[in-house]
């Protein structure tokens, strides 16, 4: 994998307060995507993410498909 490309989009459905240590989930985002990190930098993979919410969503869809279609 060495090389390959991982990229994350993530839409969490909920409100962003809620993934900060004293919200309701008490993690981070970045914490939960630990896993996923992880193993990008175990493979040497280029590795990228984009926390979005749904207004970012509906605003960019465009410009999503065409980031995640090559993938």
């Amino acid at each position: 994998m060495k090389g390959r490309k991982i990229a994350l989009a993530i839409s969490i459905g909920d409100k962003e307060y809620n993934y900060q240590k004293d919200g309701g989930v008490t993690f981070t985002l970045d914490e939960l995507i630990t896993p996923d990190k992880a193993t990008a930098i175990w493979y040497h993979a280029m590795y990228s993410v984009a926390y979005v919410t749904e207004d970012v969503i509906r605003e960019n869809a465009q410009d999503h498909i065409n980031f995640i279609e090559p993938l």
